[in-house]
């Protein structure tokens, strides 16, 4: 018998970011660094991936 799972889409308004190429780098960084300074975004990902 297949196994069946059960999935539930969530929407949101906010940006998504990714890295695909070498060049989207700096575009995601400093989005990051935005949504840190306003309070959006509450802890340093780069410390935690050294």
């Amino acid at each position: 018998s297949a196994a069946k799972i059960t999935v539930k889409i969530l929407s949101s308004s906010d940006k998504w970011y990714g890295i695909t190429y070498k060049e989207d780098q700096p575009q995601v960084m400093e989005a990051l660094k935005s949504m840190k300074d306003a309070g959006r975004y509450p802890f340093d990902l780069w410390q935690i991936t050294k």
